[in-house]
């Protein structure tokens, strides 16, 4: 009977350890705007909704927040597109990435070839 009970509690602290693991474990999502405003440790973007309206949403950074192309929430420009990844516990949004989107230039001398070379692949017959 001793370790019937023994068994019982470690497979209830099993479950329960497990059920605690889980809710612990956050979805991913992401999106992407125009910056709005930045106040103190919160990036305010411009997006699309789910019926394809503008709303502005408010997403909170931390210090464990990850900047791609930016040193800091500091360096973000209002006006400018970014894209987020952010977990949503208890209604609140927390980046744990901005990535700054970058304008692709036009100025790609070279890139294309388009003839530019003499020296090759001009065999004209």
């Amino acid at each position: 009977m001793k370790k019937i009970l023994i068994l019982m509690s470690l497979l209830i602290i099993f479950i329960m350890s497990t059920v605690i693991i889980a809710q612990e474990e956050e979805d991913t999502s992401y999106t992407s705007g125009t910056v709005v405003k930045i106040t103190g440790s919160q990036i305010t973007i411009s997006e699309l909704n789910d019926n394809d309206e503008k709303v502005n949403v408010v997403y909170q950074t931390d210090k464990t927040t990850k900047f791609v192309n930016v040193n800091s929430l500091k360096e973000v420009p209002v006006g400018k597109e970014v894209e987020i990844e952010y977990v949503e516990v208890k209604n609140k949004k927390t980046a744990k990435t901005i990535t700054l989107v970058q304008e692709e230039s036009d100025d790609d001398s070279g890139s294309d070839d388009q003839g530019s070379d003499d020296s090759e692949g001009d065999d004209s017959y």
